[in-house]
């Protein structure tokens, strides 16, 4: 039989400690990338939000997704049926593309 054998460098010997500390490198960096894109995408939904013929503030348009009813009626339909479901559709369609 015919010995398989490993190129290496010189000097370097691998070893599962090693291993596993760039896996946590590399999956921690993964997952501050997803939280980073995550908080930007609620960013700027609320953004879009808040952006039209009838500005909201930033925070009129959080406090009225998180307490529907605490705003004004004429303001909720204009977020929750009006601009909500468009903003939710551009997530979709970005997110099909």
């Amino acid at each position: 039989m015919a010995e398989t054998s490993v190129l290496r460098a010189p000097g370097i010997e691998p070893s599962a400690a090693k291993g596993r500390q760039i896996y946590r490198q590399i999956t921690r960096r993964k997952y501050l990338v997803l939280v980073s894109l995550a908080i930007t995408l609620v960013f700027t939904l609320i953004l879009d939000i808040s952006i039209g013929p009838a500005r909201y503030s930033f925070w009129e348009v959080v406090s009225t997704v998180i307490m529907p009813y605490s705003s004004d009626h004429i303001t909720r339909v204009i977020i929750w049926n009006i601009r909500m479901p468009m903003a939710i559709m551009a997530i979709a369609v970005g997110a099909a593309l």
